[in-house]
């Protein structure tokens, strides 16, 4: 299973995308898990905190092939820092809004 960790649903996606995820997947499923709101105003230890429990939460999943991850930039390197090594983590490359293939962090 690839997980979908971004503001945009996988149902959007065109269909080179999806199908590009369905291939980095064992039995072709994605998922989407859409990342939580991050308060501009909260704490770095708040925000690493906001991370792990979403990491735990992916990783308790259990079958994660791997995990999609875009969004709001801090929030997104804690959670990439504490998954790496354990769920491979990719981001989208695209050019002029047209996808291209997904990248491994």
């Amino acid at each position: 299973m690839i997980i979908n960790l971004s503001e945009t649903s996988c149902r959007t996606w065109s269909q080179a995308q999806f199908e590009a995820a369905r291939e980095l997947a064992k039995e072709g499923w994605v998922r989407d898990h859409i990342p939580p709101e991050v308060d501009p105003e909260i704490s770095s230890e708040d925000l690493f905190k906001l991370a792990n429990e979403v990491a735990i939460k992916m990783l308790k999943l259990g079958n994660v092939d791997g995990a999609i991850i875009q969004g709001e930039p801090g929030l997104s390197f804690n959670i990439i820092s504490l998954l790496l090594g354990k769920i491979p983590c990719y981001y989208v490359c695209s050019r002029e809004e047209k996808f291209i293939q997904f990248r491994e962090y």
